[in-house]
């Protein structure tokens, strides 16, 4: 029996599989303590966790691989604690980025769809680069981090609880270049311009990545693909420009974490 443990920044995520290695369950978590993590053992499973938890704001910190290194974490590079294996992060020095958990979830992706680049969005969306099944580089972008504090500020909160994955294109035309300018120009679309909550939601989802992928642009080639199940995620796909499409993984980021087994 097998329980893989994606903490990150906000949520935490718990995957429990079967002894034939398919998936049971899956459950939604707040942050805990080490404590609180410890309780989370059962008899008879495996455990692994990754992501924020094991950073220096986490709950048990463990260091860093750095690139360009396996995509796979060997087992080498795994710390123990109390019947815990705890992965390390990943730093790229030549970019000054780093992550933590990503790296299981494009493993997972990378199963089915091999070398490229994969963006995994989230509180702080992960543009990474693998070839030969190393990552080479990392870029992140707090997209998801912006979403939430302005959906959560006074100006925008109204729109905070209606997610759509609906294309907010035709009035995103209108939508003021900056950031500052933008967040009262929503506001006055809602009050006065009889824009919906939802329709909000979506175009500030919309600009915040329109504005990543525009960077992303300047050092990513070739297609990539998005690996994610979060609803407003879906936009990257729409929002992408590149003249290779964005493609949707289908391999579950719990792939990853049962892969991660068979390394030595």
């Amino acid at each position: 029996m097998l329980t893989f443990l994606d903490g990150g920044s906000t949520h935490w995520r718990l995957y429990e599989l079967d002894s034939a290695g398919e998936l049971a369950s899956v459950s939604e978590l707040a942050p805990t303590s080490l404590d609180g993590l410890m309780r989370l053992r059962k008899p008879d499973h495996h455990h692994i966790a990754s992501g924020m938890l094991t950073s220096a704001t986490g709950v048990y910190e463990t260091a860093y691989r750095s690139t360009p290194c396996a995509l796979a974490c060997p087992v080498a590079d795994r710390e123990y604690h109390q019947g815990w294996t705890f992965l390390p992060g990943v730093v790229d020095h030549v970019n000054q980025d780093m992550m933590r958990g990503e790296d299981v979830q494009i493993l997972g992706a990378y199963l089915s769809r091999g070398d490229g680049w994969y963006v995994v969005p989230g509180t702080h969306t992960k543009w990474v680069e693998v070839v030969d099944a190393q990552i080479l580089q990392i870029r992140t972008f707090p997209t998801g981090e912006l979403r939430a504090a302005l959906l959560n500020s006074p100006s925008l909160c109204f729109a905070a609880g209606a997610e759509s994955d609906e294309s907010a294109a035709d009035f995103l035309e209108r939508a003021p270049d900056q950031l500052d300018s933008l967040v009262f120009w929503l506001r006055y679309q809602w009050q006065h311009q009889g824009l919906s909550a939802s329709d909000v939601n979506a175009g500030l989802t919309q600009w915040l990545i329109k504005h990543e992928i525009k960077r992303a642009e300047g050092f990513v080639s070739g297609p990539v693909a998005l690996v994610s199940d979060r609803t407003w995620a879906q936009a990257y796909r729409r929002c992408w420009t590149g003249s290779d499409p964005m493609v949707a993984v289908s391999n579950p980021p719990w792939k990853g974490y049962l892969e991660l087994l068979k390394c030595v």
